[in-house]
């Protein structure tokens, strides 16, 4: 079962709490502050031009969210690695907002169960 139309995989989500026992909250924890540099990273990379630079983190974040279930960030990030070469500058940095505003959604879910 997905909650929050897609915003996180229930089934990964309970199996990697299982998995981590009491470390899970730390987990978690570190993962939101890791990742949120990452997003700075990306609108860097924007900034400079540097698509590799963008397609490298969101293969980063996109594989990292996936390990929590956090699908809908997942799947934006797999967006942003397979094109970012392809989209133009406006359809990127609309890209990396989506993917920013998902982070914080997926946080407030979190922060709200």
């Amino acid at each position: 079962m997905n909650t929050n139309d897609n915003l996180i995989d229930s089934e990964v989500f309970a199996q990697v709490m299982e998995i981590l026992k009491e470390t899970f909250p730390e987990t978690v924890d570190v993962f939101f502050k890791q990742n949120q540099l990452k997003l700075a990273l990306l609108h860097e990379a924007l900034g400079k031009n540097d698509f590799q630079k963008l397609k490298d983190t969101g293969h980063q974040l996109k594989s990292s969210s996936a390990n929590f279930g956090f699908t809908r960030l997942s799947n934006l990030c797999r967006e942003l690695e397979k094109n970012s070469d392809n989209l133009s500058k406006n359809e990127l940095s609309e890209l990396i907002q989506k993917i920013e505003t998902t982070f914080f959604d997926t946080k407030s879910a979190l922060d709200n169960r």
